[in-house]
């Protein structure tokens, strides 16, 4: 079970802090961040070049990050569901696409954690942004189109002010790079004293992402689909990767255990290693970190879900059907008892 002290307080408090308890969130009728854009009650309060800046109630912007969560959360869930199937059952199935499917059940899980945290990313294409250029209090321009970084802030009547500026990457990079400095913030609030197994766990992410770079899992997912004989070997029989045995190897782990291979995977991987150079070694410490983000992500969403007035309709739907394929011999839903 993840440890929640300091560094979970504080991992809380950014939820909370534009995620207030009035915050209604139904199952039916969801708005995500997409039909909010479109139908929600907001005013743009200024459109330029560099950036577009939206005010609206609290409530109504944490509706529209939480709906988005629970929409991401249930992609991770059937990334997460493909893959325990492709290492349970008999059939074969490619290692190097189980990771890449690994690595979709990640993205998806930061993608919601950053969605939690009110520091995340929006794709908005030309058409989204001339519309809110249009309905701009003041406005100069605005941002160019593609993946945009996207900050949550209170004002001072206590309302939530949106800032949407370029991120300057594509999506997947944009997302790790939020999702990096997030857990930079809450390591830099973790306490070796009140729990060191906390420590260790955020220590690991971000020591991944020092040593390989903070969009390193997406880079990593490149090379293994699309680099020529890089990550696919099985025609030649030749076991680059060992997705299936990899996962098989951290079922019904404990965390001290979990954390230990972590920091054991890290062990391995020095400043600039490429992946070029070790893919057997970075799916492993890639698995890990999906693990971890899952972990986080899922504990996080259901902390939360608890403190307002939510609709736990939607989450006990995703509960059994993950109970109803991902199911550990202890009964827990795998890899941890987190969800």
């Amino acid at each position: 079970m993840l440890p929640k002290f300091s560094a979970w307080q504080a991992l809380r408090a950014e939820s909370l802090s534009f995620i207030p308890l009035e915050t209604k969130i139904y199952f039916k009728g969801a708005l995500p961040l997409r039909k909010w854009r479109e139908a929600g009650s907001y005013v743009v309060v200024s459109s330029d070049s560099k950036k577009i800046v939206l005010r609206a109630s609290r409530a109504e912007v944490g509706n529209a990050f939480f709906t988005d969560v629970e929409f991401l959360l249930d992609h991770a869930a059937e990334h997460q569901a493909t893959l325990y199937a492709a290492i349970e059952e008999a059939s074969w199935c490619s290692p190097a696409w189980s990771f890449v499917t690994a690595y979709y059940w990640s993205f998806f899980s930061v993608l919601a954690l950053t969605r939690l945290a009110g520091d995340s990313t929006w794709f908005l294409d030309k058409t989204a942004l001339i519309a809110m250029e249009k309905l701009a209090q003041t406005s100069s321009g605005r941002p160019g189109a593609g993946t945009q970084f996207m900050t949550v802030s209170l004002d001072l009547n206590g309302d939530a002010e949106v800032t949407i500026r370029p991120s300057g990457k594509n999506n997947h990079e944009a997302v790790w790079n939020r999702a990096m400095l997030l857990s930079k913030r809450v390591l830099a609030s973790a306490n070796k004293a009140s729990s060191l197994d906390e420590y260790r766990f955020w220590k690991c992410i971000v020591e991944a992402g020092f040593l390989l770079g903070e969009a390193w899992p997406s880079h990593l997912r490149n090379d293994v689909n699309y680099i020529p004989g890089y990550a696919y070997g099985e025609v030649r029989s030749v076991g680059i990767i060992k997705t299936a045995a990899d996962v098989r190897r951290l079922k019904d782990m404990s965390f001290r255990d979990f954390l230990n291979d972590f920091e054991s995977e890290l062990y391995r991987i020095t400043s600039g290693v490429a992946a070029l150079t070790s893919p057997e070694y970075l799916v492993k410490l890639a698995l890990l970190n999906a693990f971890a983000v899952s972990l986080v992500a899922n504990s996080l969403h259901k902390d939360i879900l608890s403190r307002v007035d939510g609709d736990f309709r939607w989450s006990r739907m995703r509960q059994r059907f993950l109970e109803q394929r991902v199911s550990t011999s202890f009964g827990n839903i795998w890899p941890f008892e987190a969800h």
